[in-house]
């Protein structure tokens, strides 16, 4: 992306849930000790268990949880249906492309905020990736993702239930929400149908607050459950901050209100506020937050060759 001159024709692709399954799994120690094709073949028959679908059709991969799951799990997989990867081989091949790589993204993410911070072996923090038709919270214990789920708010939903109360088509519903961004207000304002009166631009951001605020509270509320699932099962862990990614974590004031109702320590990912490890390549580099998927997944690739 920095250079600028690029003439090459590999394709990494990221995935993201629902396009891909985790699945937290206790795996014997002696099973985890075969070959990696006899590994992957196994824990295919335990995705295949989770997804009702045939073992024969799914692609699996893993990586070993830290040790002390209270529950003895052990393993994190996550799948694919086969002819998924193939459908995109194709269709790049076309188009002189080849695909070379396929990461996940809550790895990705991971990779790159553990190049700009260093957590403790046992400190729990987290990565909510709020993307337009999703959103994904990648909860990390160390350096090693231990529980991943799929979460109800998105940036579009929010867009739309902004043009609803607002009466706009969402291209501006849109282009409000990212100008204003959100505040708590004094008051419990509430745009109402019909009214033919005009906003002043400071209580903007406290209208948009009250009309999100339904979501906003069901977002703290899952990630307070997601947060507090896993300290049950790492008891020796002590949370500590939630990066945010995706184009909706641009939302100005969402880092502020998240961060007071969670009480952890927020910042974007790649942006600001964060003590870096320690001079790397992202030395003086900022990275938006809807640019920190692809950026992992690059510096995954650049480190494996």
């Amino acid at each position: 992306m920095g250079q600028g001159r690029f003439r090459g024709c590999d394709v990494g692709l990221v995935l993201s849930p629902p396009d891909v399954r985790f699945c937290a799994l206790r795996v014997p120690k002696k099973a985890l000790e075969q070959s990696e094709r006899r590994v992957r073949e196994a824990l295919a028959w335990e995705m295949a268990r989770e997804m009702r679908s045939d073992a024969q059709s799914l692609e699996v991969r893993h990586w070993q949880l830290p040790p002390g799951h209270q529950q003895g799990l052990n393993v994190m997989a996550v799948a694919l249906p086969a002819a998924r990867p193939l459908d995109w081989f194709q269709l790049l091949a076309r188009e002189r492309l080849h695909l070379r790589r396929i990461d996940v993204s809550p790895c990705s993410l991971v990779h790159l905020a553990c190049r700009t911070w260093t957590p403790a072996d046992r400190e729990l923090w987290g990565i909510l990736d709020l993307g337009f038709r999703g959103t994904t919270l990648t909860v990390v214990l160390g350096t090693v993702p231990v529980y991943i789920r799929s979460l109800s708010a998105s940036s579009n939903a929010w867009t739309q239930r902004l043009a609803q109360a607002f009466e706009l088509p969402p291209v501006a519903a849109e282009h409000i929400k990212r100008a204003q961004g959100i505040r708590p207000g004094d008051r419990g304002v509430r745009p109402r149908r019909g009214d033919q009166f005009l906003l002043e631009a400071r209580d903007i951001p406290a209208v948009i607050f009250a009309v999100l605020r339904e979501s906003l509270d069901e977002l703290v509320h899952e990630v307070n459950r997601c947060f507090a699932y896993t300290l049950q099962n790492f008891a020796d862990a002590d949370a500590s901050r939630l990066f945010l990614a995706g184009g909706g974590a641009n939302l100005s004031g969402l880092a502020e209100y998240l961060g007071m109702q969670l009480g952890l320590s927020m910042s974007p990912l790649g942006g600001d506020g964060v003590e870096e490890a320690e001079p790397g390549p992202l030395s003086g580099t900022k990275i938006s937050p809807e640019e920190a998927t692809v950026v992992g997944s690059a510096l995954m690739d650049v480190e494996a060759a």
